[in-house]
C-alpha cells in the first residue's frame, strides 16, 4: 500500500508538467508554447502580434502579423489580423519566420491566449522543414 500511495504522489508532483496554475484557477501559457498568441515589441516603438507555430529546442517558428499597436494591447481578435501583403502602405506580415528562441524572446512576448494552430498556417513551416532550413 505504501508503495502505491508513494507512486501516486510522485506522479501528482512530478507529472503536472512545467505549467502550473494562476492566479485565476487556469492554465499559464509560457510565450513558447505552440499556438501561444503574444504581444511583441517591435522595434520602433510599437508593438505587434505573433502565434507561434511550433518549436524545438533552439528555434522558434512564428507567424508575424503585420498589425501595428501604439501601446501592448491586452486582446485582439484573430479575425482582424493580418499578413497583408507587400504592398500594403502599412507594411506586410510573415507567414513563417524561424529564429532562435533566445532572439525571441528579446522581443518582450507577453501571451494573450492559446489559439489551435491551422493546417495553413503550418504551410511555410512544412516548407522549411522539408529544405533543412535554418533560423535567424
Amino acid at each position: 500500500m505504501k508503495y502505491i500511495i508513494t507512486i501516486l504522489g510522485a506522479i501528482l508532483v512530478f507529472g503536472c508538467g512545467k505549467k502550473t496554475n494562476n492566479e485565476n484557477g487556469r492554465m499559464k501559457i509560457d510565450v513558447t508554447d505552440v499556438g501561444a498568441l503574444c504581444t511583441v515589441n517591435s522595434g520602433d516603438g510599437d508593438y505587434g502580434v505573433i502565434k507561434v507555430l511550433a518549436r524545438d529546442d533552439q528555434t522558434i517558428h512564428i507567424r508575424l502579423y503585420m498589425n501595428k499597436w501604439s501601446e501592448r494591447p491586452s486582446s485582439v481578435e484573430s479575425s482582424e489580423l493580418s499578413l497583408g501583403s507587400i504592398n500594403d502602405p502599412g507594411g506586410f506580415g510573415i507567414g513563417h519566420l524561424p529564429i532562435s528562441i533566445s532572439e525571441y524572446k528579446s522581443w518582450a512576448p507577453v501571451v494573450i491566449r492559446q489559439e489551435d494552430v491551422l493546417d495553413d498556417e503550418l504551410e511555410g513551416y512544412n516548407m522549411w522543414k522539408d529544405a533543412g532550413g535554418g533560423s535567424f
